[in-house]
């Protein structure tokens, strides 16, 4: 496969917390004994790709904003 063939590599990074509160969990429609609840809290997010001759990389963080970076 060539390079620029490669639609590239997405990391997310964050946190994940389990919602138990019994109220938060009904309005959630989460009734049934057994399941879970989760909360995501995303701080980080990269897709890196290769485009003609370049690697790219475009990253968001939280409090930073977007920005991408190109490397020959």
């Amino acid at each position: 496969m060539a390079p620029a063939a490669w639609e590239g590599d997405v990391k997310l990074a964050g946190r994940a917390v389990e919602i138990t509160d019994p109220d938060e969990l009904a309005a959630a429609g989460q009734t049934e004994p057994g399941s879970h609840l989760f909360r995501v809290d995303v701080g980080e997010v990269v897709w890196t790709r290769v485009e003609d001759d370049e690697l790219v990389i475009r990253s968001w963080h939280e409090g930073v904003g977007e920005r991408e970076f190109r490397r020959k």
